[in-house]
């Protein structure tokens, strides 16, 4: 039997921008709010996730974010995304993303279900009780037929090192809609700051604050 490779953990640059599309798409099918206002019923709801998320991607190299990507046997199997900077409005992410959304409206809307969309948006914003500046934990996953090798806790490790290494943020930021997510999140270091029960899933929104603010 072929030995594999350890797992390590590297700056994803652009060149890796499929790939790591690839891994947050596939990873985030099963999670609970991108289920919930997504059809992924739908025959082409995975390659319309897929073509929106790498749209996205290739415009967080462009603005303030980190990507990392967990590297095994050559190939990624694991990823982790960290937005750097403050809020971004609808009207400039349609801007940054213009022309190429244009072609995607149409198949997004059709997986889209707009109603839960505007139903849960006042409970996805983050607290006002956390002090800026801090870091947003924007994505992080782990291909399913690599989970369980502790390739997340890798990445998370590496999130929170980075976030750390910064003395002018307050931490470290995120929202989850799954529990085992926040059990997980809390074991390092997260604490949940509040929860909000929104049709029939619950929201958890978490921050780690960096030891020199603790």
């Amino acid at each position: 039997m072929k030995s594999r490779d350890k797992p390590t953990i590297i700056n994803a640059d652009e060149t890796l921008k499929e790939e790591v599309t690839k891994i947050v798409t596939i990873s985030f099918t099963s999670e609970a709010i991108t289920s919930f206002i997504f059809n992924l019923n739908k025959h082409h709801a995975l390659e319309t996730l897929y073509r929106f998320n790498l749209l996205k991607i290739k415009e967080f190299y462009k603005k303030d974010y980190f990507l990392f990507g967990a590297l095994m046997d050559q190939q990624i199997v694991g990823a982790a995304v960290i937005k750097k900077g403050g809020g971004i409005t609808f009207l400039d992410k349609l801007k940054s993303y213009f022309p190429d959304i244009l072609t995607l409206i149409m198949p997004m809307i059709s997986i889209l279900n707009l109603k839960r969309v505007i139903r849960i948006s006042k409970y996805i914003k983050p607290p006002s009780s956390i002090k800026k500046p801090y870091y947003t934990l924007e994505a992080i996953g782990v291909s399913p037929e690599h989970q369980g090798q502790g390739i997340g806790t890798m990445l998370l490790n590496k999130v929170n090192e980075v976030a750390e290494n910064n003395s002018k943020i307050t931490g470290i930021y995120l929202f989850t809609g799954d529990k085992k997510n926040q059990i997980l999140y809390e074991k390092f270091g997260y604490e949940t700051l509040e929860e909000f029960q929104a049709e029939g899933i619950t929201i958890y929104h978490m921050f780690r604050k960096n030891k020199f603010n603790q």
